[in-house]
This record gives structure tokens, C-alpha cells and sequence, in this order.
């Protein structure tokens, strides 16, 4: 009883990222969770267990603060098909978008971007961006993620086709800090096992409703059915389909495969080629 109601705090927490309401009943688990340091990670082989309350595909930006935004009650399964240090995160240079100045606001933030994609953008997409970057940004910042300061405050800068000092980094390499730090966070948390070098094959489906009910795995030679209650797929994009890309060799768009040929079934939230912010 407790966990369902904990899934559903999660369910409503990310909400906005088509989480339909397929939540399946949790076992009692079993084996204490191993915890990890960064080194051993590295090269350490691990027994992977046959079932979570959630499991999160991706280790850049957009799954690594996933995991941490669920509640630590709740044990995560986070796979990445190569080390967790590796993703098109960390190679992003660039900073990261909010309205947190006195004289900016989300809306002004919403206008600059409609405007700016020239009417390509999704705007309930953009509004929910827009107006949760502020406290998103504050949630980085508790957790460790050093953007750059000017004095004591937060350095904003004015880019591109926003009206306001708006863009927070950290030096060239924002991503980085912010995939190190949320990284170091996750290897803190005895909810969370990490899989590394495990490839997602499918979402596995329960054949008579069609809800997701876990995912397959081909990890170390073989291939691997693990239940959870819900799946994230936090994947990122597919750079690698194009002749030429700044992108990592790993972005082959694999969570964007298998969410479009599996989107009309239930039970699957959907972040593929997404980060947390702007």
C-alpha cells in the first residue's frame, strides 16, 4: 500500500511527461542494495534484480535527476548502454535557460521562445518548461551543480533571442558539471542501482492488457526480463541517423524506436531526446 501511494506522488510529479495511470502492484524486495562508489562502477559486474518499482533508461542530464526526483522509498533500476560518465550531456557547452532575474519572469521567457521558433515550438510544452526552469535551476543548486557567480549571485548572460540575462553556466562545460554532479548524487543513493553497458532491447508488454510491464536487457551476453511498476524512458536523441553530428557515437535514438512504435500503450513516460530545462 505504501509504495502504490508513493508511485503515485511520482506518477503526478511527472505528469506532464504521459505517464497513464498503469501502475502494477510491487513484491516485497529481497536482497539489500549494494552500494557503489564512482571507481568501482567502473569495472565492477553486478547481479541485476528481476524487478523495481521504477526503472530508468538514460544516465545523461534528463535520467540521472529523474532518479533523483523520485522518492527515495522507491527502488530504480538506471540503465545506461554504456559507463554512466558517458552521455550527450556531458558533451553540451552551452548553459541552460531560466527566468530567476527580478526583472525577467516565465513569461517573458515563454514569449522570447514562441517567437524564437518561429511557430515550430509546442507551446503548452514551452509554458511548462518555462515556468518550472526557476525551481529546477534551485534544485541543481542544492544538489551541488556550481554555475558560474558573479559575486554572490547566480551570472546570467544574453544570448540568442532571449530579451533577458537569463542563460546560467559553468565555465564552457555546463553539461559536464551538471551530469558530474547529479552523477556523484545518484552513487549516493541506496535506491538507486546503477546498470552500465546494458542495452534496453523493448519494453516488455503484458500480452492481455498491453501495459508496459518492464523492459528487456542485453547485458553481458544475455538477454535479461526485468519487471517494474513504470518505465522512463530518458534516452536522449537520435544524432547518429545524420552523415554528420557533434553528437556522442552513443545517441542512436533508441528510446525514441521504441516509444514510436509502442506510444499507444499505457504505462510508459516519455522523455526521449529531452533534458530537465531549456
Amino acid at each position: 500500500m505504501k509504495k502504490n501511494v508513493l508511485l503515485s506522488k511520482v506518477a503526478r510529479r511527472f505528469h506532464t511527461f504521459d505517464l497513464l495511470p498503469s501502475l502494477l502492484t510491487s513484491p516485497s524486495w529481497g536482497a539489500p542494495h549494494l552500494p557503489y562508489s564512482p571507481h568501482s562502477l567502473l569495472c565492477l559486474v553486478i547481479d541485476i534484480k528481476s524487478q523495481f518499482d521504477v526503472i530508468v533508461v538514460g544516465a545523461g542530464a534528463a535520467g540521472l535527476y529523474t532518479a533523483l526526483c523520485i522518492p527515495a522509498e522507491l527502488q530504480i533500476g538506471l540503465i545506461t548502454k554504456e559507463t554512466v560518465s558517458l552521455s550527450a550531456s556531458d558533451w553540451a557547452q552551452g548553459g541552460i535557460a531560466a527566468a530567476i532575474a527580478p526583472e525577467d519572469s516565465p513569461y517573458l521567457h515563454i514569449e522570447d521562445t514562441m517567437q524564437a521558433g518561429a511557430g515550430l515550438c509546442d507551446r503548452p510544452a514551452v509554458e511548462f518548461l518555462a515556468k518550472q526552469a526557476p525551481s529546477c535551476i534551485q534544485s541543481l543548486v542544492n544538489l551541488g551543480v556550481a554555475f558560474d557567480r558573479h559575486n554572490s549571485h547566480l551570472a546570467l548572460t544574453l544570448e540568442a533571442a532571449h530579451s533577458r540575462h537569463r542563460v546560467l553556466h559553468a565555465a564552457d562545460t555546463t553539461g559536464r558539471e551538471v551530469t558530474t554532479t547529479l552523477t556523484n548524487q545518484v552513487l549516493r543513493r541506496q535506491n538507486i542501482q546503477v546498470i552500465q553497458q546494458a542495452l534496453a532491447l523493448s519494453l516488455w508488454l503484458e500480452p492481455e492488457t498491453r501495459k508496459c510491464q518492464g523492459i528487456s536487457l542485453f547485458y553481458q551476453g544475455h538477454v535479461k526480463w526485468i519487471r517494474a511498476n513504470a518505465v522512463v524512458l530518458a534516452t536522449g536523441g537520435g544524432g547518429q541517423v545524420f552523415a554528420q553530428s557533434t553528437n556522442p557515437a552513443v545517441s542512436t535514438g533508441d528510446g525514441v524506436r521504441s516509444h514510436g512504435v509502442l506510444e499507444q500503450f499505457s504505462g510508459i513516460w516519455n522523455l526521449c531526446n529531452s533534458t530537465p530545462l531549456l
